[in-house]
């Protein structure tokens, strides 16, 4: 009798200790381009086309049976992705049938593209366009100035001095 309640007692153990492990699971998603970048959106960003992609697992979602390519995920670089994984009732349907009969699980990832314009600069691209936007400002500044300077030299009054003043204190 005691042989046959540790063996029980031990069935239920790797049981759980099954159940426990099937909890643990995660999935990849490379790069396709690894001299590039994949530019992933928000949730609130509006995506237009959308692919989706079945994922199947053995051991109750621990194993994964087959792969998605990520260049057929991520085609083009120039566009941004959302990715959500969902569970359908198709899903559903075979997850509690194959689940039941041997372990098979299925879920499925959508792959959002949103057509943004996507710019990336490097950090002395950045500096060179903060430069030339300052660079615009101060000639912008500077014309300012010489056309209060060039207004008619006689009709300049006491009252126009702060303007002048103003515009080359703030160069």
């Amino acid at each position: 009798m005691a042989t046959n309640s540790l063996s029980t007692t031990g069935t239920l153990l790797a049981g759980l200790a099954l159940l426990l492990v099937a909890g643990c699971q995660s999935w990849t998603i490379s790069n396709p381009r690894p001299a590039g970048l994949v530019y992933l959106e928000s949730g609130q960003q509006k995506c237009t086309k959308s692919r989706s992609y079945t994922q199947w697992y053995a051991l109750y979602g621990t194993v994964p049976l087959n792969e998605t390519d990520s260049k057929t995920m991520f085609p083009r670089a120039d566009s941004s992705y959302r990715i959500t994984e969902q569970v359908d009732w198709l899903d559903m349907g075979i997850t509690l049938a194959g689940g039941l009969v041997a372990s098979v699980t299925r879920k499925t990832l959508v792959v959002e593209e949103c057509r943004q314009s996507i710019q990336v600069a490097s950090p002395s691209d950045l500096e060179a366009r903060i430069q030339a936007e300052r660079e615009q400002q101060e000639r912008k500044c500077d014309e300012r100035i010489e056309e209060l300077k060039t207004t008619d030299s006689e009709s300049t009054t006491d009252e126009d001095q702060p303007a002048v003043d103003e515009a080359q204190e703030n160069k």
